[in-house]
């Protein structure tokens, strides 16, 4: 491998620097072009010999290649120009790798001196790499390099057969080729136009700091609303030509309430210290996070003109859109549990309505059963032990009245909680069940809060539920047992939801809000940070 690697370096170098007659523009196919693509072919079959980030597209660069269809790509009039140039703009998309590409792809163009087929065959094999690894980046993200963040679902994705070189091949612009794979979601494509504006407030200086100190208010004037005015002006919540000033007026209080809607603050119009100390945070920091979002967003496959549901556990929300784009905002109880799930993006499957929970034996044994032996009636009416099937040495059902609970231990505990529908349901009155996710559900929010009840559950609405058309409206609201008069214990009632609304479970810091507007919210878990160390 070092041998293959010092024979690449050593063409690369002599090429560089020896060969004399210019070929600087790549304007057209080489007359020899079958001999390049033979030796493409063989550099191919080499890998050993390639820079380690071409090795790793070698699969998909050998399907191309060694197709009879194959044509060179990369010397044809400006294409190669093409891709650089769609490169260097790419930074809006928040992928910091395309600036190391761009600085390969420029010196081995311009390297490029003489007829030398195998050099050439390895400027062709770059400049492919390059496309196909800026698709993989737009498509899949770069989740490779941190599977921990990611559930198993997410990971086993696939980018399904990759056009890119064919759709060069035949004729298509490089800016079509990307266009096609990115995410079209009005989520990412917002934080992508706020991303370019911040890069221009960076390349313009930032924006100016205001003082913390006392609060400005309505009716307010000195020097530091003439700072307040300029802060503003610089991020777009003020027009430049209002900047001038040093009164606080109607026009600068709707200013500011704009400023606190897009940072997840209280729309008073007061500029307390909290917003004071957000106005602060550097464009800088704005712009790391918009990157670290927008690798969030590409990880996963969104169909369009479907329902949706965004369930941001980070903003303690969940956004459900319809097919007309139609956003509602549920306010959601996330355990932490919950918070440290892997993204992923599923459907949802069912909904039960008056759910029964079962807590197997194990989990009992660490959640129920250090409060059972304070106080054997904290369970209540409708939550029952009954034995697990494993451990069937013990009467069918069990009243905690009859049990010495000091007796057992987490090892050796032989009983199953089951919580009855009814308003102590953890769950509440309904469950949606979401497709191939284990232990992960969305549920109503109970009248009677169990002790154990957030170790139990994931994401609870704080609504009361009852909406379904809302939250899928494929679903009309299912009658209960109690509507119907009978006086029986309602039962669970399960419903399959085979056109369910597509679910994206994932933690985000920046979220469009039901009005369209994008939020810039904390980082409660510090996850940001994690991530951004792979960017």
């Amino acid at each position: 491998m070092q041998s293959g690697l010092r024979n690449w370096c050593s063409v690369f170098v002599g090429c560089f620097l020896f060969l004399a007659n210019t070929f600087p523009s790549m304007g057209t196919e080489p007359s020899h072009g079958s001999r390049i693509l033979e030796e493409v072919r063989g550099h191919l079959e080499r890998s050993q010999g390639l820079p380690l980030d071409v090795r790793a597209q070698a699969e998909a660069l050998t399907q191309y290649y060694v197709s009879p269809k194959a044509r060179l790509l990369w010397f044809q009039e400006g294409r190669a120009d093409q891709l650089i140039e769609v490169l260097k703009k790419l930074q809006d998309d928040g992928l910091t790798r395309t600036d190391r590409w761009v600085k390969r792809l420029l010196f081995i163009k311009q390297s490029l001196r003489a007829r030398d087929t195998r050099f050439e065959a390895l400027v062709e094999v770059t400049f492919s790499a390059a496309l196909l690894q800026i698709v993989s980046d737009l498509r899949l993200g770069k989740f490779t390099r941190y599977k921990k963040l990611l559930h198993e679902r997410t990971l086993a994705r696939r980018v399904v057969e990759n056009p890119a070189l064919d759709a060069v091949r035949d004729g298509f612009s490089i800016n079509a080729v990307l266009d096609s794979v990115q995410p079209s979601d009005i989520d990412y494509q917002a934080m992508k136009s706020r991303l370019s504006t911040f890069v221009q407030i960076r390349e313009r200086g930032g924006w100016p700091l205001v003082r913390v100190g006392p609060k400005l208010k309505l009716g307010d004037h000195g020097p530091d609303v003439r700072d307040l005015r300029q802060r503003l002006a610089a991020s777009g919540e003020l027009p430049m030509s209002r900047v001038s000033g040093d009164r606080f007026d109607k026009e600068l209080q709707t200013a500011v309430k704009l400023f606190q809607r897009r940072h997840g603050l209280a729309t008073s119009g007061l500029v307390s210290r909290r917003t004071q100390l957000a106005m602060n945070v550097p464009v800088e920091t704005r712009i790391r996070q918009l990157q670290v979002n927008l690798e969030r967003w590409r990880w996963f496959a969104l169909p369009q003109g479907q329902s949706r549901w965004i369930i941001n556990t980070a903003a303690q929300r969940m956004f459900v859109r319809d097919r007309a784009g139609k956003t509602r905002a549920f306010r959601i109880v996330a355990t932490h549990a919950c918070q440290d799930a892997a993204a992923f993006d599923t459907s949802v499957a069912s909904l039960i309505y008056h759910p029964e929970y079962r807590l197997d034996n194990e989990a009992a044994a660490r959640l129920v059963l250090p409060l059972l032996k304070k106080n054997p009636d904290m369970l209540g009416e409708r939550i029952k032990l009954k034995p697990h099937e494993a451990l069937r040495t013990v009467p069918n059902v069990v009243r905690p009245d009859w049990v010495d609970w000091k007796a057992y231990s987490q090892s050796d505990f032989p009983y199953d909680v089951i919580i009855e529908p009814g308003p102590a349901n953890p769950l509440g009155t309904f469950k949606f069940v979401l497709g191939k996710i284990d232990d992960i559900s969305v549920h109503g929010q109970p009248r009677k809060k169990l002790p154990f009840r957030q170790r139990l559950s994931c994401v609870a609405l704080k609504e009361s539920g009852t909406d379904f058309k809302a939250l899928v409206p494929e679903l009309e609201r299912p009658p209960s047992q109690d509507e119907k008069g009978e006086a029986a214990p309602p039962a669970p009632l399960r419903i399959d939801l085979p056109d369910g609304a597509s679910v994206v479970f994932v933690y985000a810091t920046i979220w469009l809000d039901s009005g369209g507007e994008l939020v810039f919210g904390p980082d409660p878990l510090g996850k940001d940070a994690k991530l951004n160390r792979f960017l």
